[in-house]
């Protein structure tokens, strides 16, 4: 799996959340913290809400402390915003 401030070029929605949320958000986590209620690398056994809740922090102000992902970590365009919400049925 590529790790970076961007994810491949062109890639799927699948392989943009594998390679841009599951470094934080993966089934390995501890699961008392709160972001292992979201596991990028099984986007099928997302519920609706939580589904909702992902595409909503991605679309989040590049100024909120929401926002997902961290600047910090990388950034996603529209367009791969868009292909993460489509790889969840939204």
């Amino acid at each position: 799996m590529r790790v970076g401030l961007a994810p491949e070029p062109d890639a799927p929605g699948e392989t943009i959340a594998l390679q841009m949320c599951a470094r934080c958000h993966n089934d390995a986590l501890d699961q008392s913290v709160s972001r292992a209620r979201f596991n990028a690398g099984d986007l099928a056994s997302l519920g609706a809400e939580q589904k909702t809740r992902v595409i909503e922090r991605l679309r989040l102000p590049a100024t909120s402390p929401l926002k997902m992902p961290p600047a910090r970590f990388g950034s996603l365009s529209t367009a791969e915003i868009a292909s993460v919400a489509e790889a969840l049925g939204r």
